[in-house]
């Protein structure tokens, strides 16, 4: 009975010694698995810090270029004011040329005709 009883106790220090193989397999595989997400969870923080830099620079060059393009067209439409303006005081002062052109016309036309009648009264009390 001895042996028997012998026989079971090493069959069960096997089966034992095969659990805790067994068991130390799964232990590192674990550990290893938990290393990985941590290496993971690791790498997923950084990944993330950079795209929050990377999105606080986009808005930062954002709010850049939306000052740049208010201010460019300010620009714009405060030259487009001033060459409205220029082009207004340039046909303004057109016309009053045009205006003045013709009227030193109409009094060249009346002198002429004022010193033609003048030459005809002058050739008739002449001749």
């Amino acid at each position: 009975m001895t042996t028997a009883l012998e026989e079971r106790v090493e069959i069960v220090e096997d089966q034992t010694d095969s659990l805790e193989s067994i068991l130390a397999t799964f232990m590192a595989t674990a550990n290893n698995a938990i290393m990985s997400l941590f290496a993971t969870t690791d790498r997923l923080e950084a990944t993330t810090d950079r795209l929050e830099r990377s999105e606080t620079e986009f808005r930062r060059e954002m709010l850049e270029f939306k000052n740049w393009a208010r201010a460019s067209i300010a620009r714009q439409e405060k030259s487009q004011e001033e060459s409205r303006r220029n082009t207004e005081a340039f046909q303004k002062e057109m016309k009053d040329f045009k205006d003045e052109m013709n009227s030193y016309r109409q009094r060249a036309e009346a002198d002429r005709k004022q010193m033609n009648k003048q030459w005809g009264e002058l050739a008739n009390k002449m001749g």
